[in-house]
């Protein structure tokens, strides 16, 4: 087979071509496995990240059951003392009247006795 000088060129010119394709293969073989280093590194980030959540959500229903037990007794607390309240109130309220009845009763005794002075 014969090739002439143009045929011989456009050889060159494909081999100059493909050495060139060779070189930006590797070029990017190598920017393809940093690219994988950082996507492994992004995944670790990434996974620590879910542990933190994971951990950060267990914290939060952990505060969460402890905020409403503590909410539950100052509430059962507070309307004990509102019961205890009321009784004391009726208890001061029976007692008050007691001594109104015993004033008035002194009082009417006391004029019935300064009336027999007279």
């Amino acid at each position: 087979m014969y090739y002439n000088k143009s045929t011989l060129s456009d050889f060159k010119k494909r081999g100059i071509i493909i050495e060139e394709l060779k070189e930006l293969k590797q070029i990017m073989l190598e920017g393809f496995k940093q690219l994988n280093g950082e996507i492994s590194g992004i995944k670790s980030d990434i996974a620590d990240l879910k542990e933190d959540v994971t951990g950060l959500k267990e914290d939060a229903l952990r505060i969460e059951d402890t905020m409403h037990n503590k909410f539950g007794t100052l509430f059962d607390a507070r309307q004990a003392q509102l019961e205890c309240n009321f009784r004391v109130e009726n208890t001061l309220t029976r007692i008050e009247n007691k001594l109104d009845k015993a004033e008035l009763k002194a009082l009417g005794a006391f004029d019935l006795a300064s009336r027999r002075v007279r």
